[in-house]
């Protein structure tokens, strides 16, 4: 019983040094390369390389009954700076404003970040963050 109880100490004291640790990760371009996949609802997935983002959310039926991929799906470019990404499409028109940014954090394999992909600006040249809402990511 002696020989229990400094080890249960020693675990309990690990754990929580570890817990502690875990809080927040600094975010750099290596530390985000990879694929990501939404925790809540497991369908949408970011692959992010070098140069750009790909956003992935699956196929739905459009009014001819073909399947296309969803809103919000495709590439966009991006730049890191501070705890920062400042994301572009890839494919825009000239009527859309160049960047955006969205803060993004780093907790171990998790990522949070501003749902980017739906909003409005992406699509029409507007900045609509009134429904705007935080995603968890979880890496591959």
């Amino acid at each position: 019983m002696k020989t229990l109880l400094p080890s249960t100490m020693l675990l309990l004291i690990t754990w929580l040094v570890l817990g502690s640790s875990c809080s927040s990760d600094k975010v750099s371009p290596t530390s985000i390369r990879g694929t990501w996949v939404e925790r809540s609802a497991r369908q949408d997935t970011l692959i992010i390389n070098r140069e750009w983002v790909e956003v992935r959310r699956g196929k739905a039926p459009n009014a001819s009954g073909y399947l296309v991929p969803k809103p919000g799906s495709g590439l966009f470019g991006y730049e890191l700076k501070d705890n920062t990404l400042r994301i572009t499409r890839v494919i825009y028109s000239s009527s859309m404003p160049a960047m955006f940014e969205y803060p993004v954090k780093l907790s171990g394999r998790q990522l949070s970040i501003p749902n980017f992909y739906e909003l409005q600006h992406h699509f029409y040249g507007e900045e609509d963050r009134s429904s705007q809402k935080t995603l968890l990511f979880e890496k591959l």
